[in-house]
This record gives C-alpha cells, sequence and structure tokens, in this order.
C-alpha cells in the first residue's frame, strides 16, 4: 500500500473541525512535474509576448532591409549583365 510522506492540515471557518490531508507519493511527484510544465509555458508565453511587442520591430525592419539589398542586388547584375531594366511604382522589370 501506499505510505504518506506528506500531510497538510487545514481549517477553516468554513469547516467546522480540522481536516488533514494526506499526500502520497506519486500524487506529490505528479504535482511537481504539473507545477514544473506550467512554469515552462508560461517562461513562453512571456518571451512571445515581449517578442511581440519589441522584436517582432526589429525583424521586419531586418526583413525590409534585406529586400531592399535584393534589389539593388539585382540592379547591380542586371546593369553589369546589360539586361534592360525599368522601374515602375517601385518595382523592377526586366526586359528581356
Amino acid at each position: 500500500m501506499y505510505s504518506a510522506l506528506c500531510t497538510v492540515s487545514h481549517n477553516t471557518s468554513a469547516c467546522s473541525q480540522p481536516f488533514t490531508i494526506i499526500i502520497y507519493p506519486e500524487i506529490k511527484n505528479a504535482i511537481a512535474l504539473k507545477e514544473a510544465e506550467i512554469l515552462m509555458e508560461e517562461k513562453q508565453v512571456q518571451y512571445w509576448q515581449e517578442y511581440r511587442s519589441t522584436g517582432q520591430l526589429d525583424h521586419s525592419k531586418q526583413i525590409k532591409l534585406l529586400q531592399q539589398e535584393l534589389v539593388d542586388m539585382e540592379l547591380t547584375f542586371n546593369e553589369i549583365s546589360g539586361i534592360p531594366v525599368h522601374q515602375y511604382f517601385g518595382y523592377t522589370v526586366c526586359v528581356t
């Protein structure tokens, strides 16, 4: 049978008599594991909330800069290779 390693005594005004809860080792370990999982999930939620407020803006700036760099590289390549290039409303069109 199970042996009780942890007991919790409680007495409130709602209860007329004090009572004792016996927590068995298996249940105590399961509770500890769930509490650790909850803590890990809370940390992930906090990370993504911080990313949403600050990191997302930084990454969007980096993406825009890289996209502009790619357009500049394409223009340079086309100029060097002799392909005629036209720009219409910010879009680069190669005429072949």
